[in-house]
């Protein structure tokens, strides 16, 4: 059985969407598998989901299980004192002498609890002798974690993005869109620039959160902007769902993004540049207007462009060939 650790967190995150998914291709490829969470009864209702889940009371793992440990639970490893209830539960799972598979979906949150003066292998969760692999979701991570832990294999499954939920729609409103929780003090300044220039006299701005995911995408697909201020990020669902919702995206790739942030449909701006956000977005803005119908070719291009690069299979291919040379 291959268990997914996960928090329980019932506000919209998309790596726990991501865990969910992950367990739900695992048992359509046969291989079993179920989302760990640690109070019993508890599951995300954000998205509508089937997805088997179990709870860490009630479980005893074997020789021949896994544990799947979220990258946010390596902090734990570093803590003497002061823990939670539900954190020493956990903390006492991730421990144990059971097959470990480090899913870390931001490197760039890999090293937030450490001290600068190190920490010593037998409080590293990467250097745990019970964990076998990481799985990550960007070449981008992948090539970060392969320099800091270069003892670790470290495998990359594709994120998917899926076509029955975001899809591209040609009837859009005159609407912006962005997620105030992805760097909002980079958002605010951006924001309130472009509302001093005027342009929100023409669009509407519509910030994305507390949303179910049916509503996100309902956002992103009426939309025909949307705002990118993520940063840093393991790969950057947001933008990549935006796009494949045919929106016009603008703003930061925040590196794990970058695979995907062409300039052939995207309008990546480097981070922190908040006079040449203002500028591409305007560019953008302008182009959108004199020439509607080249926009919306790119925009289509666009969609059908993450679409396949980010498509089920691909996903379904990756966690397939990965868990099957792992468990033998």
């Amino acid at each position: 059985m291959i268990y997914y650790l996960c928090p329980d967190m019932n506000h919209p995150s998309g790596g726990i969407r991501v865990i969910y998914r992950h367990v739900d291709r695992l048992n359509q490829l046969g291989l079993p598998a179920a989302v760990l969470h640690c109070r019993r009864g508890y599951r995300c209702s954000w998205f509508e989901n089937r997805t088997t889940v179990e709870y860490i009371p009630d479980v005893r793992l074997g020789s021949a299980d896994f544990l799947v440990v979220p990258e946010v639970y390596a902090g734990l490893y570093l803590v003497k004192s002061r823990l939670k209830k539900d954190q020493k539960l956990i903390l006492k799972l991730i421990r144990s002498a059971v097959n470990k598979v480090i899913f870390n979906q931001n490197a760039y949150n890999t090293f937030r609890s450490y001290p600068l003066d190190g920490a010593s292998p037998d409080e590293d969760l990467y250097h745990d002798p019970q964990v076998r692999a990481c799985m990550v979701v960007s070449e981008d991570n992948r090539e970060y974690l392969e320099m800091a832990f270069d003892h670790l294999p470290v495998s990359r499954i594709h994120n998917s993005i899926d076509p029955a939920v975001f899809r591209y729609d040609a009837d859009k409103k005159e609407q912006i869109a962005y997620m105030p929780r992805r760097n909002p003090e980079d958002a605010r300044q951006v924001i309130n620039i472009i509302r001093n220039r005027g342009w929100f006299a023409k669009y509407r701005l519509v910030a994305i959160e507390n949303m179910s995911e049916a509503e996100v995408a309902g956002t992103l697909k009426e939309s025909k902007i949307f705002l990118s201020f993520g940063y840093p990020e393991g790969f950057g669902l947001p933008p990549a769902e935006a796009m494949a919702c045919g929106c016009m995206v603008v703003g930061y790739h925040g590196w794990g993004g970058k695979e995907y942030f062409r300039d052939d449909f995207f309008y990546p701006v480097a981070h922190g540049d908040i006079a040449g956000f203002v500028r591409r977005f305007e560019f953008m803005a302008d182009t959108l207007r004199e020439d509607p119908e080249r926009v919306q070719q790119h925009a289509i291009a666009g969609s059908q462009f993450i679409l396949e690069q980010y498509s089920p299979a691909k996903e379904d291919g990756d966690l397939e060939s990965f868990w099957k040379s792992l468990k033998g």
